[in-house]
């Protein structure tokens, strides 16, 4: 027999320091460690991606808003009629987008004013087939294409164009008014344009009249009372500011030299007519008003010792003011009101509301010309014949027409206004000049606001932004600016409706 085998014996295996079964628990560790980093990364990078959206999109809205105000002001520079004077307003259209951005942008007169009524030089409603006309006559060996009529400022015509020699429209833009299709929109080919560029030629749905730099309550809050009698001195002839009538005219002039003190003469359907040589001048001269008819003796006297500036003629009923081979010099007036600085004024015609209003007669009756000077042919020049209007002409309802020497530089030194416009040249004898309008001799200046609203995007809660600028311009022929405040702000209040 085999003896018996001896019993197994089991060691006991120690696990310290033995690293078997710690790879899971690692792995594990890893996954959780790498998932977080990137979990974090993905979270930077997502808040840096709308970090930078939110950021170019401010700055696409930055940009649109300071493009919009410098193209704003340029607007406001180049066109007087945009918010021409104080508590004017507009919303300006045909906005273009700025970096594909909606903008909104308007305009509010602060102070001063515009030269002429509403900015313009001149303004032809037009009505009952009105519009310009210009010809010219010449003589010897002189040529039309010599004796240029211009127009300094902007032009609106509402009605058709007559023009047989050129008119030139300097230091503006020519808006031809219809009521039918705006294209294509030709101008006449005797229009010309100084300088180019901004200034051309454009058509619009008819344009409302402008009004009058000065309201009939601003120029007499109550009828002018009847005047004071004419004085005869020493071969002059003084008038008296007032209410003249048909059985007190105001047509009694002198043979010789006539001065009308300054103030308010209200021609109540009655005519100051001069005629061959007679001179008129009314009113002393206001600032910048140049002297073309000098006077002497008793008059130079009476005009010296004039406690006021300038004069204005009210036109009531069928009153005109009209000139055959005479002198006329009629200075700018301004009321002696507290109110911002506005163009100076010599001619208004009253409206018929406004004729009914003081009980005066032939309301809806005006002169087929409230304004008319002749001189036949031209041959004022060899006469010496002076003709000066230093204010504006406000004559919406009759018409402007003009008959002289190319002698007569710039006889209308401030806007018309009127139902129709013609300028008729004699070629006779000596240098040419530029025969028309000349609004601006007051060299004002005018200040403007702008505002502008850059939209939010749809879909997108962005806030929008708000820009404002505060202009001065100067109306100097460049129409210098100045820049007194322009601020770029973030609209605080999502709920404001843009304006």
């Amino acid at each position: 027999m085999r003896p018996p085998k001896p019993p197994v014996k089991f060691r006991r295996r120690t696990t310290i320091g033995n690293d078997q079964g710690m790879a899971l628990p690692l792995v594990i560790v890893f996954v959780v460690v790498i998932g977080a980093l990137v979990s974090a990364l993905l979270m930077q990078s997502q808040a840096n991606f709308r970090n930078t959206s939110v950021t170019r999109n401010h700055q696409e809205k930055v940009y649109a808003a300071n493009a919009a105000l410098e193209y704003a002001t340029q607007l406001v520079r180049s066109d007087p009629t945009v918010c021409p004077g104080e508590n004017t307003t507009a919303t300006f259209t045909g906005v273009p987008q700025f970096g594909d951005r909606e903008v909104r942008i308007s305009c509010t007169g602060t102070a001063g004013s515009a030269d002429g009524s509403g900015g313009w030089g001149l303004f032809v409603t037009g009505a009952s087939g009105g519009g310009i006309t210009t010809t010219c006559e010449s003589f010897f060996i002189l040529s039309c294409a010599d004796a240029p009529k211009r127009v300094v400022g902007p032009v609106y015509n509402g009605g058709g164009w007559t023009l047989s020699d050129t008119l030139t429209v300097q230091d503006g833009f020519a808006v031809r008014g219809t009521t039918g299709s705006l294209t294509p929109c030709t101008p006449p080919g005797q229009l010309r344009f100084t300088p180019v560029g901004l200034n051309s030629y454009r058509c619009s749905t008819p344009l409302p009249v402008p009004d009058a730099p000065w309201s009939l309550a601003d120029l007499a809050p109550s009828m002018p009372a009847a005047p004071a009698a004419a004085v005869n001195s020493s071969g002059c002839r003084v008038f008296s500011p007032g209410r003249y009538t048909a059985s007190a005219p105001l047509s009694l002039l002198a043979n010789g030299q006539n001065y009308l003190r300054s103030g308010v003469y209200l021609l109540d359907n009655t005519s100051l007519a001069s005629s061959f040589g007679q001179t008129v001048v009314a009113g002393r001269p206001n600032n910048n008003d140049d002297t073309r008819v000098p006077l002497s003796g008793a008059c130079a006297t009476a005009q010296s010792t004039d406690a006021a500036n300038g004069v204005v003629f009210l036109l009531a009923g069928s009153a005109s003011i009209t000139g055959f081979f005479s002198s006329l010099e009629i200075y700018s007036y301004r009321p002696t009101i507290t109110t911002p600085l506005r163009a100076p004024i010599s001619i208004y015609q009253l409206g018929e509301s406004e004729v009914t209003a003081w009980g005066l007669g032939n309301a809806a009756n005006p002169p087929t010309n409230a304004f008319l000077v002749d001189d036949f042919l031209g041959f004022s020049g060899a006469a010496n014949v002076r003709i000066s209007v230093h204010g504006a002409i406000y004559a919406p309802r009759s018409g402007v027409d003009m008959y002289m020497s190319n002698l007569m530089t710039y006889p209308l030194s401030g806007s018309v206004v009127a139902r129709t416009f013609a300028l008729r040249m004699g070629l006779f004898n000596g240098p040419t000049s530029d025969f028309g309008i000349k609004a601006g001799q007051a060299n004002q200046r005018r200040s403007v606001r702008l505002n502008i609203s850059v939209l939010a995007r749809p879909g997108l809660t962005e806030k929008p932004i708000l820009g404002t600028a505060e202009l001065d311009i100067s109306n100097d022929s460049a129409h210098s600016i100045s820049i007194t405040s322009w601020r770029i702000n973030e609209d605080t209040n999502l709920s404001t409706p843009t304006p």
